[in-house]
């Protein structure tokens, strides 16, 4: 999954700030576990985490740990956008210009996308995720 896409939608999550970019990023007590996906990660220090046949079409994923004291600012965004007339949390995107999106919606409408042409699933007897393209989405808010 890429947390951002082209046009700078961030997926639902914990972010930080650091040396004036925003990541991904898991608190560790005093310190912050950041990812970057794509190719040449700003600065130094990043551990390459994946980029193998099996993940040839995703871009290169990165990691590192900064300490509390680099991080600007720590947020939490909750990321939701309208998709066929329903609102979904915006999980993450793909290298291949798909958004994945999750939603506790009624049953029959989850049995509904389960059986449609994307590839949704269904995790217990109302929840969904599923992809779909981005350039489907409206109403985005963060």
């Amino acid at each position: 999954m890429i947390p951002v896409d082209s046009s700078e939608i961030r997926a639902t999550g914990h972010w930080v700030e650091f040396e004036g970019r925003l990541y991904p990023a898991v608190e560790l007590d005093s310190e912050f576990y950041v990812r970057w996906f794509g190719d040449h990660p700003p600065g130094g220090g990043w551990r390459l985490q994946h980029h193998d046949s099996e993940l040839a079409e995703r871009p290169p994923g990165y990691a590192k740990v900064v300490s509390a004291k680099d991080v600007t600012r720590f947020v939490r965004l909750d990321t939701e956008a309208t998709w066929e007339g329903r609102r979904f949390d915006v999980m993450g995107f793909d290298a291949q210009g798909y958004v994945f999106l999750a939603a506790d919606v009624p049953r029959e409408i989850a049995l509904a996308l389960v059986a449609g042409k994307h590839s949704w699933e269904m995790f217990d007897r109302s929840s969904v995720s599923g992809r779909v393209p981005v350039s489907d989405l409206t109403d985005v808010s963060q």
